[in-house]
C-alpha cells in the first residue's frame, strides 16, 4: 500500500514539475520585440491615461528600446564585465525615461517615475534578500 502511494505521489508532482517548466517558456522574451512593445504602450495607455497619440508615440519608444536590450543581451550574453553590461543598459534606460519625459505631461511622467521607482525598490529589496540567502 505505501508502495502504491509513493508512486503514485511522484507521478502527481512529476507532472507538477513538467508543467512548470513549460510554463516558463512561455515569458515574455518568446514574444516579439512589436507584440512586447504593443503590452507594453497598452500598459501605459491604461495606468497613465494616454491619449491614442501618446499610445502611439509610446509604442515607437518601447519598440525601439526592446530591441536596443535584445541587441544588449545578445552583446553581453557569455561576457562577465557586469559594469560595462550596467553602464549600457543605464544609458539606454535613461535615454528611454527622456524619450518618455517628451510624450507625457507632467503628470503622467511624475506617474510614470513614481511607478518605476517602486518597481526598483522591489527588485533590489528582492536582490538583498536573495543575496543573504547565498550568504548563509
Amino acid at each position: 500500500m505505501k508502495k502504491i502511494f509513493l508512486i503514485a505521489c511522484l507521478i502527481i508532482f512529476s507532472g507538477k514539475i513538467a508543467f512548470a517548466q513549460t510554463d516558463s517558456t512561455l515569458n515574455s522574451s518568446s514574444k516579439t520585440p512589436e507584440e512586447r512593445a504593443e503590452k507594453h504602450s497598452q500598459h501605459f495607455a491604461k495606468s497613465l491615461g494616454l491619449t491614442a497619440d501618446q499610445t502611439a508615440k509610446i509604442k515607437a519608444i518601447d519598440l525601439e528600446h526592446i530591441k536596443k536590450i535584445d541587441e544588449l543581451r545578445t552583446k553581453y550574453k557569455n561576457q562577465t564585465d557586469k559594469q560595462a553590461k550596467g553602464k549600457e543598459f543605464k544609458i539606454l534606460d535613461e535615454n528611454t525615461d527622456a524619450k518618455y519625459k517628451a510624450v507625457l505631461t507632467p503628470a503622467q511622467y511624475e506617474k510614470y517615475w513614481q511607478a518605476k521607482k517602486e518597481r526598483m525598490e522591489k527588485k533590489k529589496e528582492k536582490h538583498d534578500l536573495k543575496k543573504k540567502k547565498n550568504i548563509k
